[in-house]
């Protein structure tokens, strides 16, 4: 149960866990940032859920931007959904851009990746 609600924040272990599933499925992590942790009260847990916790559930957000081939960043989001720890994505945007090489005169597509991603723990 702890791997999948951490008893602390673990940032870090959360951090590998994303860098991990992109190295994995070849897509570049270009930037991140991490939000700033938010826990929610047992009278927030049990309005939004109908559960009340021992512990108040934490969340924060991890802010990403990647790039890669979208059949490799189809199996990252498979792999995401079905990681150990929970992760959800909020929001994902994915933008083209245009590379030119000018010296071979070519040019090639690439898709840029912006996504917030929610991960929780068991807070203090």
């Amino acid at each position: 149960f702890s791997l999948i609600l951490p008893q602390s924040i673990s940032t870090g272990e959360a951090l590998v866990q994303i860098s991990g599933l992109l190295t994995n499925n070849n897509l570049n992590l270009l930037s991140f940032t991490v939000n700033k942790p938010n826990l929610l009260s047992n009278d927030q847990n049990s309005s939004t859920s109908g559960v009340s916790f021992i512990k108040p559930l934490g969340t924060f957000d991890i802010n990403l931007k990647a790039s890669g081939d979208y059949f490799n960043f189809k199996n990252f989001l498979n792999q995401i959904e079905t990681n150990i720890r929970l992760f959800d994505i909020k929001t994902l945007n994915i933008n083209q851009t245009l590379n030119l090489d000018n010296k071979n005169q070519t040019s090639t597509k690439n898709l840029m990746y912006d996504i917030n991603i929610s991960t929780y723990y068991q807070g203090e």
